[in-house]
């Protein structure tokens, strides 16, 4: 893969919208970019609130603030709107009203995809610049405002592996509603994220920080990273423009070369970097997330690396070693590894259990009273088992509704604080420009995220008190790499221990390879769960989000009319009324969804659990038709063993 394929940049962040890098499945194909658009009916909402936020607000700025010095320039959305307009339509586009924008007619949005092919990589990058970069010069006309997302497919290579997406998400945030819903939505299904940052700003960068803990907040909300990488990146930089001159010896040896002492400095610097962010990073995991999930191997990484110093092949100061970039590579392959094992093995499990029940002998296919005999045991087992799974469920609802109940009490007492937080942060100095923050606020059903990256979200703020008090309890349980006692995955792998030890006490009643199917089966059903669970999980705990959200859709939708002097003191008036009169209901509420989510999921695990397993009991005990000839498998058997037995499935394995 090449590195020019996206943008790249040393003063702020150019991609401005979600970019997926993936191999394509034709080895005949070269370079190819899909680009889907925002909708027509999304732009022209936009438009209002873009050709309002660049308009004059003096007369709507906070006269009750008597600071004349903006201190973190809230004026940010405003910025925002006038680099879209101009992006879009020109120089001159700020400058026009919405009725004139709105005659201007863009091309795009009338189809909502667009795909571009390229002979190479440097063509594909310059033709879709216009389409993902924001750091385009002024004359030049550019259409990421109206981009969703941009899919660019590379040849298949090494370098890129197959069933791997890499995913550039923009460092910044913006105005549009589905584009933040979306970066939510990419966010929780990536299994493993990358932070990049300059050495020289690693330790103190305020963006890294800020996604690191946005990363940690969506694995406890449901998100499948298993593991978090920094990657400190022009660590060549470091201690060369410099020398410390005052260590320096006369007459060094020729092997205490300059580019000696560049490379001990780099390296003495990368070392000290990658144990700080390391621990740094690993405190803030463990208060977020506790000490077992972010124990296991490598749930943090950093990596010090040089591309500069890679790519020299001439003169290099540092190896290839040492530039991490092999180490890096290492680590990617051994991530991809291990997610690809689990598809692996659930393939294999899969075709045993149809060549075991192909290869049922025709002599023992005709057991009618053993075989209902058989059917009624397994059943009956399975059934009984089953109830310990949804005992887990009941005993982790009582746990998970104490914690609620004290939540429901420190929501209600703190949520009017809570909302002035976010409302009307007392940390500034000057509330000039705020209102525009507080304006998309609104227009976004209560969440935001700034053109710095910052999340502004009401409903999670006031929700904060319950979350905390549930957090712990729903990490722990739903645990999908750890199948302990406590964990769902656990119970269910309780489940299938016991089915399968009473399925080898039957091997002498039926022929071995019925139960072979049987296993196969079960292992198959709990596996296709764990998606659905995980899923179940993201809404379990978005329920107490969504819930607040639904309470105060009124009070959004009020607000984000109002226009005119005093805009911020009035909207504030309206939450403090809204939710001084419905705390302890709206509250109460939240806790209602999320048990009933729960319920829900341990209705979705118990019925699918039972309904495809009496279906595949059934047909693996079923009587074979008069006639039936099956072809030999008997090779292909003898294969699904042995690649059974390297992968320890145990599906063949049979007490003594």
């Amino acid at each position: 893969m090449k590195l020019i394929c996206c943008p790249h940049q040393t003063v702020k962040a150019c991609t401005s919208c979600i970019v997926k890098v993936k191999a394509h499945e034709d080895l005949n194909e070269k370079y190819k970019a899909k680009i889907t658009f925002i909708s027509k009916e999304e732009w022209i909402k936009d438009l209002k609130t873009l050709v309002e936020n660049c308009q004059s607000d003096n007369d709507q700025s906070m006269s009750d603030s008597d600071d004349e010095e903006d201190q973190d320039g809230e004026d940010s959305e405003g910025e925002m709107a006038k680099e879209k307009l101009t992006a879009v339509y020109g120089e001159e586009g700020p400058s026009k009203s919405y009725d004139e924008l709105l005659n201007i007619k863009l091309e795009m949005l009338n189809s909502p995809k667009k795909t571009i092919s390229a002979e190479s990589v440097k063509e594909l990058s310059k033709n879709i610049n216009q389409y993902i970069r924001s750091d385009m010069d002024e004359e030049t006309k550019s259409y990421w405002p109206l981009v969703k997302s941009v899919t660019v497919y590379l040849p298949r290579s090494q370098n890129l592996l197959d069933n791997v997406v890499l995913i550039d998400f923009p460092g910044t945030g913006d105005t549009n509603k589905d584009r933040n819903e979306m970066w939510k939505r990419y966010l929780n299904k990536c299994t493993s994220v990358w932070i990049v940052s300059e050495i020289t700003r690693a330790e103190s960068d305020q963006n890294a920080s800020k996604i690191l803990r946005s990363v940690l907040k969506h694995i406890a909300g449901g998100g499948q990273c298993e593991n978090i990488t920094i990657i400190c990146t022009k660590t060549d930089i470091v201690g060369i423009e410099s020398d410390d001159v005052g260590n320096e010896h006369h007459g060094e040896s020729s092997e205490n070369s300059e580019n000696d002492r560049k490379r001990e400095k780099i390296l003495k610097k990368n070392k000290k970097v990658k144990t700080n962010l390391t621990r740094s990073c690993e405190d803030t995991a463990k208060k977020m997330l506790g000490n077992e999930v972010t124990d296991h191997k490598d749930f943090i990484k950093v990596f010090t690396v040089s591309s500069e110093q890679f790519r020299n092949k001439r003169n290099p100061f540092l190896s290839e070693e040492e530039t991490e970039f092999p180490g890096l590579e290492k680590h990617l392959l051994e991530f991809y590894v291990n997610q690809i094992k689990k598809d692996v093995e659930n393939y294999v499990t899969e075709v045993s259990g149809i060549t075991s029940f192909l290869n049922v002998p025709q002599k023992n296919a005709k057991q009618e009273a053993v075989i209902n005999t058989v059917f009624t045991e397994l059943s009956g087992f399975l059934n009984k088992d089953l109830q310990k799974v949804e005992d887990f469920f009941v005993k982790y609802s009582d746990k998970l509704q104490v914690e609620l109940n004290k939540g429901v009490k420190t929501a209600a007492k703190q949520c009017l604080q809570n909302a002035e937080n976010i409302l009307k942060p007392k940390n500034k100095k000057d509330y000039r420009g705020y209102h525009k923050t507080v304006k998309a606020l609104v227009r976004n059903d209560g969440i935001y995220r700034t053109k710095k990256g910052e999340i502004h979200d009401l409903n999670n703020k006031l929700a904060s008190p319950l979350y905390k008090s549930v957090d712990m309890i729903i990490i722990s349980t739903f645990r999908m790499q750890q199948a302990t006692r406590n964990t769902i995955k656990g119970a269910l792998n309780s489940l299938q221990i016991n089915v399968f030890a009473e399925c080898d006490k039957h091997q002498n009643k039926i022929a071995p390879l019925r139960l072979v199917f049987i296993k196969s089966q079960l292992k198959g059903v709990v596996a296709s769960l764990e998606k659905g669970i995980i899923d179940g999980k993201k809404r379990l705990y978005n329920s107490l989000d969504l819930s607040i959200q639904k309470e105060l859709s009124p009070v959004y939708i009020a607000a984000s009319s109002i226009t005119g002097p005093k805009f911020l003191m009035r909207v504030q008036t309206m939450f403090t009324e809204r939710l001084d009169k419905l705390k302890n209901q709206m509250f109460q509420n939240a806790q209602k969804e999320m048990l009933l989510e729960l319920t829900k999921l341990k209705g979705y695990v118990i019925n699918t659990v039972e309904h495809e397993m009496e279906q595949h009991l059934k047909l693996a005990l079923s009587q074979f038709p008069e006639g039936l000839d099956l072809p030999d498998f008997q090779e292909e058997l003898k294969k699904v063993k042995i690649i059974c037995d390297d992968l320890e499935l145990r599906l063949f394995y049979q007490k003594p």
